[in-house]
């Protein structure tokens, strides 16, 4: 158990010195594309999303709106 754990935090080191020695690319063309379009398509999909949740409160509350005038009027027609 100690020597996978002393073995682990070597391999670690060693990553971590590996990653801080390699140097900068810079992003490939067809990288920055699908970044845009990935981001593009999000914020699309959001305003698609914010969009339904406003009509379909609106729908929500006409209908609740026109059951309650249903109900006002049904009570007032009563005799009595």
């Amino acid at each position: 158990m100690a020597k996978e754990q002393a073995k682990s935090i070597a391999n670690e080191a060693r990553l971590s010195e590996e990653l801080k020695a390699m140097q900068w690319e810079p992003l490939l063309p067809v990288e920055k594309k699908l970044i845009v379009w990935s981001i593009s398509l999000g914020i699309v999909l959001l305003g698609l999303l914010v969009w339904q949740a406003m009509f379909s409160s609106q729908v929500a509350i006409e209908v609740r709106s026109n059951y309650f005038w249903r109900e006002v009027g049904k009570k007032a027609c009563r005799p009595g």
